[in-house]
């Protein structure tokens, strides 16, 4: 129940720094923890002296967002203290003067707890220098830095005025309105950042999946639709059976035939354990579907199966 129109960046992290848009940009860095479990496939294992990057190139790359639209996404676990702002996604021109400066990350969510804890920040700024100017910003409520995966989202409505809007698990943290002057324009070769902002400052460490861009602004059904692709999983088990009730029990079993695995990939074809083949008259099939969900209001939903030969 979302729309890839006008996405500009995609990073499953499936073992690989790829670019899944139809952009196909370059994607580079040091990811120096490599690959782990992630929340859909593999995700980045991000380290505080790492991050993954790709190059603004051209002003008429599709990161100079201009006065236009956009809306950012990402899966992101970690434990990683946030006693200051620490970048999940960004980017911004480098050096002094008056400059855009884009982020999504933590942010601490009190002095009290030395920041330990922290919640989800993000700024939109045209102009920035020491201080905020022409800058739009929203943050959260809900921790991020418990160790459980979160979908966490930002998605720009206009430009003048403008509204931003910050989700964390596809429920709606908080929106911020303004007028903002200048469009967002980046210098030739500044990086647009995973795990860090541009050239590596306010560095994150943690675990980050699914990165993903559209140059247009998500319906807050998109961005819920986006946290229940990963927080809810609907898996299958088949088997082969020698009769309709299946009397001899062979077991439920995923890819390779493994009853430790379920397949997952809608596009997968269900085959049956070698040897139980349904290929002669007489023999019979039956799949088991797994409902799995991090979020007990909402439960995977399964409309109809079709069974081919």
């Amino acid at each position: 129940n979302f729309d890839m129109a006008q996405n500009v960046l995609l990073l499953h992290f499936d073992e690989a720094l790829d670019d899944g848009s139809p952009i196909g940009n370059a994607v580079g860095g040091t990811a120096l923890g490599g690959f782990t479990a992630g929340r859909i496939g593999r995700a980045l294992n991000d380290t505080a002296q790492g991050y993954v990057r790709t190059s603004v190139l051209g002003s008429g790359s599709a990161f100079n967002f201009g006065t236009e639209s956009f809306s950012w996404s990402l899966w992101a676990k970690t434990t990683s203290a946030c006693p200051g702002n620490a970048v999940y996604m960004g980017i911004e021109n480098p050096g002094t003067g008056l400059r855009p400066h884009l982020w999504l990350g933590c942010t601490p969510l009190n002095a009290a707890d030395g920041g330990s804890s922290g919640t989800l920040g993000m700024n939109v700024c045209t102009r920035r220098v020491s201080k905020e100017e022409d800058c739009t910003n929203a943050e959260g409520a809900a921790v991020v830095t418990d160790g459980a995966w979160h979908h966490l989202a930002i998605v720009k409505e206009g430009h003048t005025p403008t509204k931003v809007s910050a989700y964390v698990d596809g429920k709606l943290q908080g929106s911020a309105q303004s007028t903002l002057k200048a469009p967002l324009v980046f210098e030739d070769g500044v990086e647009f950042a995973v795990g860090a902002f541009s050239r590596g400052d306010f560095p994150a460490d943690g675990a980050f999946d699914e990165a993903a861009v559209w140059r247009r602004a998500l319906s807050a059904a998109e961005v819920l639709a986006l946290y229940r692709r990963g927080a809810q999983r609907l898996t299958f088990q088949v088997r082969a059976c020698e009769d309709s009730t299946c009397s001899n029990n062979p077991p439920f079993t995923g890819p390779g035939g493994d009853a430790a695995q379920a397949f997952s990939d809608p596009s997968q074809v269900l085959t049956p354990p070698v040897g139980l083949a349904v290929t002669a008259s007489g023999r019979f099939v039956q799949y088991k579907a797994h409902f799995e969900s991090d979020d007990s209001a909402q439960s995977p939903t399964l409309y109809a199966v079709t069974l081919t030969r």
